[in-house]
């Protein structure tokens, strides 16, 4: 079985779209150039671990510790208040062996066993890992307090051999996406919050994208642009499948890249990657439990019609969400007034051009995942700003 390291295919960014000149909602990165700050480094990024494709990021508690998966986990402990430079101790990191696991369960052959998705849920860490050879994969679970190696162990109810491409928590469920191997269909199991055994929900699905709680409702959003994409909604765990259709209209050849759910939203992040194929919606959002859809449209930078890959949040009290983009470092989403995305437009050239595919908002701290340049971190400024926090930028964690 061919193993996957990360869920979203890393995706290359070419010259010219880094150099590119923005228009509207996009600034311009010669301004950004001329005015470059120095960016904070953490021993994380030291050396190669700087170019981590980053799969997932979760948290064991309200500040910390977090978790990222990257093939190896990587343990981040706060050792602050904020996220400031150096404010996370990480573990292991550019100053460890490179060979070292400590956070990986071993495999039967002896050896450190690789994550490509990982989440917290009531308590536990769980984990799709895999070997190297792909001869042994599966589900895993260990308390979130102490994830040792020796302290994991195969989730009962998940299929021995099946490879896990996708972790989400949504209300009081965690749902597991599996597959045997030919990335053609794709088995949903789900484990509450009274047991730690997966229980089969529905297999035969098309892609699965993402799942996610409004409050209300769960949701679940499948499909590419070539065999399209849907959205599921369902009062129950149990009930999503393809008879609870409440998807938006994407435009002709669009797809779905991720669902979030947050404060009786529902959000779904559009557009095809890679970048350059200017076929993106943007993102459509619901507070009527999916009965109807706003659509924010997608940014258009350089006559690029920008994808956007997922949804975090809110980051502060006045109704701001994260928005995760190809290319294109991320977005802030405004639902107080009249819905708009405005670009990220500090003076971190290496996060402006990034792939943004996952976010964790801890309250004020945000840690963002790419798909080529690692981890960042920064600390944002609280209240009803969603600007960073006085005096802060982002570190390159």
């Amino acid at each position: 079985m061919k193993a996957r390291v990360i869920y979203f295919v890393p995706l290359v960014l070419t010259a010219s779209l880094v150099l590119a000149t923005c228009t509207a909602n996009g600034g311009s990165i010669y301004a950004t150039i001329e005015n470059e700050q120095k960016v904070s480094v953490s021993q994380l990024s030291v050396n190669s671990a700087s170019t981590l494709v980053i799969a997932d990021i979760a948290k064991a508690a309200a500040n910390g510790p977090y978790y990222v998966a990257a093939g190896a986990v990587y343990q981040g402990t706060l050792t602050g208040s904020t996220v400031t430079s150096s404010s996370i101790s990480w573990d292991p990191n550019a100053l460890s062996p490179s060979t070292y696991r400590p956070y990986n369960p071993k495999g039967t052959d002896g050896t450190f066993m690789l994550c490509n998705s990982l989440v917290e849920f009531e308590g536990n860490l769980y984990g799709g890992f895999y070997t190297a050879s792909g001869a042994q994969v599966g589900l895993y679970i260990a308390p979130a307090s102490n994830p040792v190696t020796a302290n994991w162990t195969a989730v009962s109810g998940f299929p021995a051999g099946e490879q896990v491409v996708l972790l989400r928590v949504a209300n009081t469920t965690l749902f597991i996406v599996g597959t045997s191997g030919s990335y053609t269909t794709y088995d949903l199991y789900r484990v509450n919050t009274t047991t730690t055994t997966a229980t089969a929900t529905i297999s035969g699905l098309n892609k699965v994208t993402g799942i996610a709680w409004d409050g209300f409702n769960y949701f679940m959003s499948v499909g590419t642009a070539t065999t399209g994409s849907k959205v599921y909604k369902s009062a129950s765990p149990a009930g999503l499948n393809p008879g609870s259709d409440v998807t938006p209209t994407l435009a002709s050849g669009d797809q779905i890249n991720s669902i979030f759910g947050a404060g009786g939203y529902i959000f779904v992040a559009t557009g095809v990657v890679p970048i350059g194929t200017n076929i993106a919606s943007g993102i459509f959002y619901s507070n009527t439990q999916g009965a109807s859809w706003s659509n924010v449209v997608a940014p258009v930078v350089s006559s690029v019609t920008i994808p956007l890959l997922c949804v975090a949040g809110p980051i502060d009290t006045n109704a701001d969400y994260l928005v995760g983009s190809d290319g294109y470092s991320y977005f802030t989403l405004n639902l107080n007034g009249t819905p708009a995305l405005t670009r990220y437009s500090d003076t971190t050239v290496a996060l402006y051009a990034e792939s943004v595919s996952s976010i964790l908002v801890d309250t004020t701290h945000v840690l963002m995942g790419t798909n080529a340049n690692g981890l960042w971190g920064a600390e944002f400024a609280g209240g009803a700003s969603s600007s960073l926090a006085t005096g802060t930028t982002w570190i390159h964690e």
